[in-house]
């Protein structure tokens, strides 16, 4: 092989280095992209699952007081904790 024949050869290989290269870097960006996408989607569900356990506890606490008015009235007990006749 003569030198102006490597020399084409490695040229020929550093183009196509050149747009691997290339093609890499907009796979990256496009990944980095969806990361990012996905680390705020991820941190939505997060806010939204603290919202939903606040509003999970504030149920509870309604229920437990709903729960409580029945078993007094279930046991004959008036609003104030009097017997009823």
């Amino acid at each position: 092989m003569t030198p102006e024949e490597r020399f084409n050869r490695i040229e020929e290989q550093i183009a196509t280095n050149t747009a691997a290269i290339r093609d890499l870097i907009v796979v990256s960006r496009t990944l980095v992209d969806a990361q990012l996408r996905t680390d705020g989607q991820i941190q939505e569900l997060r806010d939204a699952q603290t919202r939903t356990d606040g509003q999970i506890q504030e149920l509870r606490a309604a229920l437990h007081g709903l729960i409580e008015t029945v078993d007094r009235f279930i046991q004959g007990q008036g609003r104030n904790g009097q017997q009823t006749p």
